[in-house]
């Protein structure tokens, strides 16, 4: 998940769709991501098999590179099913 260049203090959202294989619904048990940027929420689409995770990163006031992975428990497994790698670099205008 790409964020790009933001400038400090802002807001940006990503939003994902999550798609079973087989048809089945899945069931998301949690999602952990370490960085303390990121804030992630699960949301079910009605009448399908997909949810959708909406990724939001609050920028901190200061330049910095946000690396990490968004990691996706499903069907009660004790480890990543889905794991989503996200960069972001935020920087000052004319840095």
């Amino acid at each position: 998940m790409f964020f790009g260049e933001i400038e400090p203090h802002t807001g940006v959202m990503r939003e994902v769709t999550i798609s079973p294989t087989n048809g089945k619904r899945l069931e998301i048990a949690k999602v952990e991501v370490k960085s303390p940027y990121i804030n992630t929420e699960v949301i079910t689409v009605e009448n399908s098999p997909n949810y959708k995770l909406k990724t939001t990163l609050r920028s901190p006031d200061k330049t910095v590179t946000v690396r990490d992975s968004i990691r996706v428990y499903v069907n009660g497994h004790d480890y990543p099913d889905i794991v989503i790698p996200l960069y972001a670099r935020v920087v000052r205008s004319g840095n």
